[in-house]
């Protein structure tokens, strides 16, 4: 089959899933337009999917107003034909138990949610059921308020960041990765919260990819655009949804989105395989947010042949950075030596941080002095070009007599400047 027409039947058996069953025959036979070969393979795509009563009516529990509530679950329960093993992991939005299907004497995982899914929500979830793909995990079943999904036996990437990875190692998992965001994008499916904790590593080496539960669907030549809801980890309720140290500028800025924003959450994680630390190390979800949109990273700390490739991964434009998931594989495939794009902007020189200053000497009022000398020369630093200064807030918890190269490893800059006044 034809790559364009095979692209062709998967976005009509998506479109299809969105539709109710009333009205899905007259869709499929206006979108299929007597084509009864492709009639038969979005049919056939559909019957796959699975059985939707009970997904039905959830759907309509959800649309009556039934009351939400939250499911406990503890070792021994079942759940539907599920027995639950144990609690696997807990997190802003429920928790996720490890159990066993009883009828096909199966493990998996089930994320039980705080709330009840809505009908728009079990919609989503049917078009990621649809990703079969080996890098991406496997969605079973849906409930009211609970998703299921292959268990996947290994470590969570972020287990495994406990400092850089070997660069062969941080190829290995990040081409896993990207092939498995490549799918996702070309079923229009943006995942909104790729992280470390959501890429389980096996011991054999294998990648998955998790939880799409904050992924959306998207059309040809369209975007997402963020959702007034909670989000996950260091979070904010409100405009924009995902975890905030792994946002895309444009999602921060409640933007439309579309799989630029995945690239950019991967150009943060490759980093921090390469490095082992974060981009943007800062103190608050305030500054963060800034750093995000404004602060350039240390790109020295990068093996020289792969700096490139973050850089293009992670420009504040979505239109500056690479155009799809496979852009990038390709880029990762090129000999050392050979991996460069071209820059959008010149890296910063400096980057500084100026601790409080240190009064040896009776003063009075001192300990406001020594904040507020180091506010006035970090707004007079921040005015010159090629160099990035740490944002007062970020010093507050430091001690004037701090040692500065703790300063340095934990905001991520070159220099600290430390002030001493002795009358």
């Amino acid at each position: 089959m034809k790559r364009e027409r095979r692209r062709q039947i998967e976005q009509i058996y998506h479109a299809a899933l969105e539709e109710e069953p009333l009205g899905r025959e007259n869709f499929l036979a206006e979108a299929c337009q007597g084509d009864a070969e492709m009639r038969r393979e979005v049919d056939s795509l559909l019957a796959q999917s699975g059985p939707s009563t009970a997904l039905l009516e959830h759907s309509a529990l959800a649309a009556a107003g039934t009351p939400t509530t939250q499911t406990i679950l503890k070792s021994g329960d079942t759940l539907g034909p599920y027995r639950i093993l144990g609690l696997l992991g807990r997190g802003g939005m429920g928790e996720v138990h490890l159990a066993l299907d009883a009828r096909l004497q199966r493990k998996v995982a089930i994320k039980v949610c705080q709330e009840q899914f809505s009908g728009r929500f079990e919609r989503e979830a049917r078009a990621i059921s649809a990703l079969n793909h080996p890098n991406i995990c496997t969605l079973y079943d849906v409930g009211p308020n609970y998703l299921v999904t292959e268990f996947v036996e290994g470590e969570t990437l972020r287990d495994l960041l406990k400092g850089p990875l070997s660069l062969e190692r941080s190829l290995d998992i990040s081409k896993q990765v990207l092939t498995a965001l490549g799918a996702a994008h070309r079923a229009g499916i943006v995942h909104r919260d790729l992280k470390p904790a959501n890429i389980m590593v096996r011991a054999d080496g294998y990648v998955k990819v998790l939880d799409f539960g904050l992924a959306k669907r998207i059309t040809s030549g369209s975007a997402v655009h963020n959702d007034s809801t909670s989000t996950l980890d260091l979070t904010i309720t409100g405009q924009i949804l995902g975890t905030v140290a792994y946002m895309s500028p444009e999602q921060i800025a409640g933007q439309n989105i579309d799989e630029r924003s995945d690239l950019f959450a991967f150009g943060i994680i490759l980093y921090e395989m390469l490095t082992g630390c974060y981009p943007w190390p800062r103190t608050s979800t305030v500054d963060t947010l800034h750093a995000i949109l404004h602060d350039e990273i240390r790109m020295d700390l990068l093996h020289a042949d792969i700096a490139a490739v973050v850089e293009g991964a992670l420009r504040k434009s979505a239109a500056e950075r690479y155009p799809s998931a496979e852009a990038v594989l390709e880029a990762l495939a090129k000999p050392p030596g050979d991996l460069a794009v071209k820059r959008a902007t010149p890296q910063p020189l400096i980057s500084i941080a100026v601790l409080p200053f240190a009064f040896f000497s009776d003063v009075k009022g001192r300990e406001a002095l020594s904040l507020g000398f180091a506010d006035a020369l970090i707004t007079t630093l921040a005015s010159v070009d090629d160099v990035i200064v740490a944002p007062t807030s970020s010093i507050l918890r430091y001690a004037p007599s701090v040692e500065p190269a703790q300063v340095c490893r934990e905001l991520g800059v070159r220099h600290a400047l430390q002030v001493t006044y002795k009358k």
